[in-house]
C-alpha cells in the first residue's frame, strides 16, 4: 500500500522574522572545493520555510581498465537528496527521512544567519495518543507495540515487541507500561478503505492507505493528532 512517513523535531533559535532572508541566502549554497552541500531549492511562503538539499560523499570504488587488464581504484561521489518543511511560527520541522537528516539542515541554517539554531528532540505521550486514536477509531485493530526495559521474571529482557492473537489491544498492560512504550501500530478499515498507522515515541509517523487520494487526508488527520500529544523531550529541557 502507498506509504507516507515523517520525522519531526523543533529547530531552536530560528527567528520567524528572518526566514525570508535565510531562504535567500540558502539559495546561494552550492557544491564547491570545500562544500559537499548544494541547496536545490529554498522558499519561504505562508509561514513555512521549505528546503531541499543535495549531499555528496566521496567514495573509493574500482573499475576495470581494459588496457591494463585489471581493476584500478576510482574515486566517485554518492549523492543523497533531503527535503524539509519548517513551520516558522512553531519552529517545528518535518522531513520524510530520519531524525538525523536534520543535522545537515541546521548546519546550513547556521551558515545563513541562524547562528544558534539547533535540533530539539520531541517526545510523544504514547498512552495519551493511543487512547485518543482508539476514541477516533473504535474498531481499530491492534498491530504491534514495542516496549523498552520490559521486565519479566527471572530476568530483564530489555526491548519487547508484542502482538496479540485476536488483534485487540490490552489497555491494562499498555497503561502499566505507559512510560516504556516505544512504538504503537494499528490497522483501520473505515469508509471502505484499509489504512494503517504507526507512531514512535521519538515523534515519527508512518501511515498507509489502500487509496492514494485517501493517503494525504489520513496523514494530515494523524499528523494533527500526533502534534497534540507531543512535547519537548526531557533530555532537552
Amino acid at each position: 500500500m502507498p506509504l507516507k512517513k515523517a520525522s519531526y523535531a523543533r529547530i531552536a533559535a530560528l527567528d520567524a522574522g528572518s526566514a525570508g532572508a535565510i531562504a535567500g541566502r540558502l539559495k546561494k549554497i552550492s557544491f564547491g572545493l570545500n562544500s559537499n552541500v548544494h541547496v536545490v531549492a529554498a522558499s519561504h511562503s505562508g509561514g513555512e520555510l521549505a528546503v531541499e538539499l543535495a549531499l555528496r560523499r566521496e567514495v573509493e570504488g574500482q573499475t576495470f581498465d581494459s588496457d591494463k587488464g585489471r581493476f584500478v581504484g576510482e574515486k566517485r561521489y554518492d549523492y543523497r537528496q533531503l527535503q524539509f518543511e519548517i513551520d516558522t511560527a512553531s519552529a517545528l520541522a518535518r522531513t520524510p527521512g530520519a531524525r538525523r537528516d536534520l543535522g545537515p539542515l541546521v548546519e546550513q541554517l547556521r551558515r545563513c544567519g541562524a547562528s544558534s539554531a539547533e535540533v530539539v528532540d520531541l517526545r510523544v505521550d504514547m498512552l495519551a495518543w493511543t487512547e485518543a486514536f482508539l476514541r477516533m477509531y473504535q474498531t481499530a485493530q491492534f498491530g504491534a507495540m514495542v516496549v523498552d526495559d520490559y521486565f519479566t521474571e527471572p530476568r530483564l529482557i530489555g526491548r519487547y515487541a508484542a502482538k496479540s492473537v485476536d488483534n485487540r489491544l490490552d489497555l491494562e498492560f499498555t497503561r502499566r507500561h505507559a512510560g516504556q512504550l516505544r512504538s504503537m501500530r494499528f490497522a483501520v478499515f473505515a469508509e471502505g478503505v484499509r489504512r494503517s498507522v504507526e507512531v514512535r515515541r521519538d515523534m515519527v509517523l508512518s501511515v498507509t492507505s489502500a487509496e492514494e487520494e485517501d493517503l494525504e487526508n489520513f496523514f494530515e488527520e494523524q499528523e494533527k493528532l500526533l502534534k497534540s500529544h507531543s512535547s519537548v523531550s526531557d533530555d532537552d529541557e
